[in-house]
């Protein structure tokens, strides 16, 4: 327990709502009988975890889920020690599980806060925003060193800032899912006072757009916009976003956050691109301020360029050879007529007069004016042949793309593909059809991870223009056979014996085909396989929501485990009650009492509740374990065993 709350119970798992209202239960009456048991402080905190583990393991087990033997401890911890091996190097495997997964986390910050940092974000099995509401705190409630104890210290908060800020999934993650807290405030408190401007306009934008509802905040929301009014001071109080447009290749341009970076028109920068946000050199092709209402793209949902990258060096260009027109100007005036000035300028009529050394009006033009009418006339014929040049290659292109445009009809998506990669985007709707041939060849790819990219290129594009008909019946298409494609997969697999696999699957499947009756079927199967009656009730249960007459792919397997679960619950039942009647025979059986020898007075009591036998105390070893404080059934076990 950390700050009043139990990190082991609600650690990364979901749970029914019978399950939830016991835990809640367990968990007001743990710190009670720890205290009657005389554990206090850090000891009371492990025993109440390690039986909020028994618990949560013993759940998964009704629910089907196959149990990690880490489970028993700290989950935390156990999840941090399987993705960090290099721990059990560090610290001992006793030490280590003793600790709680705060308390872990606090000792690796202080040394290395990135190292707690990526600690503390592979708890969740997936890097998105939480969606449960436990979870969620939990979550949070592991840092609680940096903000439930504490308050505002930038320099503590500055690590946590930075890792944030470099990964755009990261930020998504803490700011968006089902718990806002203090350590919020901190965080974009801390981007303010770094000066970084965007970054704390970012980290707003995501914050106003969780989706737990703002009377659920743990802070409240206008201490969030008091910190940025105060902070922008603007005539709506709305930040500005700077935004810009990166073109990767050949691809159309995508819109990026600047993220603080002086990006200027023709920059080179690195974004992350795709997907899979693979690191890409782009150009810049805009930049421009805008508002949360007028942005591209939402402000939450944008990525950030990485970095500007220096621009090449341009090589040097060679002197034309063409002698420059001033010097042969010069020396044409210096062999032809000396130069007049303004001293040696006529006078009177005399000297006006020419003489023979001046050339007549009848003579040959002199040679420095045939360099430039020369220049002018060469860089008129390159400039025809340039705009011809250009004016043929367009040609080309239009061609190459309306050939492109054809294949993409034809249903020659790659060929398409091919041809218009090497067109440029400005000519006719290159960016589409760009985008829905490439939708087009993942489509032919068919396998799972080619069709879901393919659906996700076309849900988030920009966009398709007059192949918006097209991008429609294409989605359509990929929809049909990522469907396909998951149904058949659960077939298989159940066909293998695997009822854990398939129920993924089913789940995403929804109402297509049989898939709701398939995904009955799996729960069905997996609590029969138990020696459990409440298990095989609920099994029967689920059978009973599929209709008698159905004749789908499963139909035999069905309606033979339909038949057979009431015998199994027979047998079980009668199994339990043999069991519990061998239990009651073993309570009623007295063990003789040890010698005992009277020395002259007195005598000593050996019976039940006398504290000397503990059998006569516990007529069985799941009651001395309930009562004792061991660390699993077999020691409790072993001791009753021994009998005194």
């Amino acid at each position: 327990m950390q700050g009043g709350h139990l990190y082991m119970g609600r650690a990364f798992g979901g749970k029914n709502l019978t399950e939830s209202a016991i835990e809640d239960i367990l968990c007001s009456i743990l710190p009670l009988a720890s205290f009657f048991a005389g554990c206090t402080g850090e000891k009371a905190d492990t025993r109440n975890n390690r039986f909020l583990g028994y618990f949560t393991t013993h759940w998964k087990r009704l629910r089907g889920e196959k149990v990690d033997p880490m489970d028993y401890e700290d989950s935390a911890v156990a999840r941090i020690a399987v993705q960090f091996p290099e721990l059990k190097d560090e610290y001992k495997i006793e030490d280590l599980f003793n600790m709680s997964g705060s308390e872990l986390l606090e000792e690796v910050y202080h040394t290395d806060p990135q190292r707690a940092i990526a600690m503390w974000r592979s708890l969740p099995q997936e890097q998105k925003p939480l969606q449960d509401d436990f979870l969620s705190e939990d979550f949070f409630y592991i840092l609680d060193f940096l903000w439930y104890y504490k308050e505002f210290d930038e320099d503590a908060i500055a690590p946590l800032l930075d890792a944030i800020q470099k990964d755009d999934t990261f930020a998504e993650m803490v700011f968006r899912s089902h718990y806002v807290c203090k350590l919020h405030l901190y965080l974009i408190q801390v981007a303010i006072e770094q000066d970084k401007t965007e970054l704390a306009e970012h980290l707003y934008a995501l914050l106003q757009s969780n989706p737990l509802p703002r009377e659920e905040w743990c802070e409240e929301p206008d201490a969030f916009k008091a910190l940025m009014e105060e902070r922008f001071d603007t005539e709506d109080n709305a930040p500005k976003y700077h935004y810009c447009s990166v073109q990767v290749g050949n691809n159309r341009p995508y819109a990026y956050l600047t993220a603080g970076l002086p990006v200027k028109r023709g920059d080179r920068v690195r974004v992350p691109y795709g997907k899979k946000n693979e690191p890409k050199e782009g150009v810049v092709r805009s930049v421009g301020d805008y508002t949360r209402d007028t942005a591209p793209w939402p402000p939450e949902k944008t990525k950030r360029v990485l970095e500007i990258l220096p621009k090449p060096q341009e090589p040097l260009k060679k002197e034309p050879a063409v002698p420059k027109p001033q010097q042969v100007e010069k020396e044409t005036v210096k062999s032809e007529v000396p130069p007049v000035t303004e001293e040696a300028k006529p006078t009177s009529d005399a000297d006006t007069t020419p003489t023979a050394e001046v050339p007549q009006e009848t003579a040959p033009p002199p040679k420095r004016s045939l360099v430039p009418i020369l220049v002018a006339v060469a860089l008129v014929i390159i400039a025809g042949y340039a705009l011809l040049n250009s004016h043929n290659q367009r040609a080309a292109w239009e061609q190459q793309y309306q050939t492109a445009a054809e294949l993409f009809a034809e249903g020659s998506y790659k060929k398409a593909v091919e041809l218009v990669e090497d067109v440029p985007e400005n000519i006719a709707e290159q960016p589409a059809l760009l985008t829905v041939a490439r939708a087009g060849v993942l489509l032919n790819a068919n396998t799972e991870e080619s069709l879901r990219d393919g659906l996700d290129l076309l849900e988030y594009a920009w966009d398709l223009g007059s192949y918006s008909e097209q991008g429609t019946a294409l989605q359509a298409e990929l929809t049909a056979r990522l469907q396909e494609t998951l149904y058949e997969k659960a077939i298989s697999l159940l066909h293998k014996g695997d009822a854990y696999a398939p129920r993924d699957c089913l789940r995403e499947l929804g109402d297509y085909k049989d898939a709701a009756t398939i995904l009955a079927y799996t729960h069905a199967l997996i609590d029969s396989q138990s020696f459990n009656v409440i298990l095989y009730r609920w099994a029967l249960e689920s059978l009973q929501a599929i209709p008698p007459d159905y004749n789908g792919e499963f139909a035999e397997e069905i309606a033979a485990l339909r038949d057979a679960l009431p015998e199994k619950i027979a047998e079980q039942e009668q199994i339990d009650a043999e069991r519990a009647a061998s239990l009651a025979q073993q309570q009623q059986q007295k063990p003789k009492p040890p010698q005992t020898f009277n020395y002259g007075g007195g005598s000593t009591d050996t019976g039940p509740g006398s504290g000397y036998s503990l059998r006569e105390d516990y007529g069985d070893p799941e009651d001395l374990y309930e009562d004792g404080d061991y660390d699993d059934l077999d020691e409790a076990w072993d001791e009753w065993e021994e009998g005194w």
